[in-house]
């Protein structure tokens, strides 16, 4: 049996297949797609998205990255903080400690709230210093004061109230140099077990009296913790002048 002879417009082989130069990988396109794209995804965006732009490297936003037109974030909380409390008496020192930490957050735009930082440092430093002197200003006031129980005969003094009969109450006494300007001196003290003893007497036996001391310008008073003074008590007696002048020297002419 023979095959018919292939005429000119016969283009198939001989075992039956199209004729033509073969497809180098033996396929029309991969996977049966057109082509244009290896995946069956359009062309133009990498990971499936039509026309979308990636923020990152795997599709996301850096933390603390640009987030707006502006290219900044919020107002940096802790930078906030820190300006409250930079106003707070007893804690403004931490909020310059912060405002320091908030300086950092917002360098070069990372975040809003550059200024309360640095007002945070500055409000808080001198509200340091205001509290640190202030604690200065106290403990000298307070070991400057002197305490009934270290007075006796011939300290001068300086003291709120004294020559005031308006006052009730003497206070914030202070040892002075008698040749310095001073309120009063102490010419006698007593602590009380039962009556009192008068300032006049305790004075004379001390050497104030008339002999002594022109006391007829002055005026005698009792100093002690409690009016009228218990049992126990400590009573100092201190005269001064009347129209409530200084005195410029101790009133035994020595002294003390």
């Amino acid at each position: 049996m023979t095959t018919p002879p292939h005429g000119p417009g016969d283009q198939s082989g001989a075992d039956g297949d199209p004729a033509g130069p073969p497809s180098p990988y033996g396929q029309p396109t991969p996977y049966g797609q057109p082509g244009g794209s290896p995946y069956g995804q359009p062309a133009g965006s990498p990971y499936g998205q039509p026309g979308a732009q990636p923020a990152g490297p795997y599709g996301q936003s850096y933390p603390g990255g640009p987030s707006g037109p502006s290219g900044s974030q919020g107002t940096d909380t802790l930078s906030v903080v820190a300006l409250v409390l930079s106003f707070t008496c007893c804690l403004s020192f931490v909020g310059a400690i912060l405002g320091l930490v908030g300086l950092g957050r917002t360098k070069e735009g990372r975040a809003k709230g550059r200024w309360a930082a640095v007002t945070a440092i500055v409000v808080g430093l001198l509200g340091t210093l205001a509290l640190i002197g202030g604690i200065v200003a106290l403990v000298t006031v307070g070991t400057s004061l002197t305490t009934l129980d270290d007075l006796e005969a011939g300290t001068c003094l300086t003291a709120d109230g004294l020559t005031d009969d308006s006052e009730e109450n003497v206070t914030d006494i202070r040892e002075v140099d008698c040749t310095e300007a001073h309120d009063g001196e102490v010419v006698a003290t007593e602590v009380v077990d039962g009556e009192p003893t008068g300032c006049a007497e305790l004075a004379s036996a001390e050497g104030y009296d008339g002999t002594n001391v022109d006391i007829s310008r002055m005026t005698l008073i009792p100093i002690s913790e409690q009016v009228p003074p218990q049992d126990g008590d400590r009573v100092v007696c201190v005269a001064y002048n009347t129209d409530g002048s200084s005195l410029d020297a101790p009133l035994l002419g020595a002294a003390s």
